[in-house]
């Protein structure tokens, strides 16, 4: 969710940036859904270094695969229309668009 947060406060991907009250709410009404907020585990850090090293990922790709890792890990399937997580063959996605 930091992410999301970060990306839609900001104006780097848009002209009118949701402010913090109103990014805040989105996020809640995920929470109100099931929602299920994860932590690291020694599990994910194998998953990934795994994920790092086996694509030669560095900078900030690395970020794309420790979200994988964490989806990885709880067999759950990531929601997004970022085509960069194609390049994970273990992972399972959802276009949410």
């Amino acid at each position: 969710m930091q992410g999301f947060i970060r990306l839609m406060s900001g104006r780097s991907l848009l002209a009118k940036p949701y402010s913090p009250k109103e990014v805040f709410q989105i996020c809640q009404e995920w929470l109100d859904h099931n929602v299920l907020l994860l932590g690291p585990s020694a599990q994910t850090w194998a998953i990934f270094r795994n994920l790092t090293e086996k694509y030669h990922l560095v900078g900030s790709a690395t970020s794309d695969a420790l979200i994988a890792a964490f989806a990885v890990e709880h067999r759950a399937r990531l929601a997004t229309n970022d085509t960069d997580f194609a390049r994970f063959k273990e992972l399972r996605t959802l276009n949410p668009l």
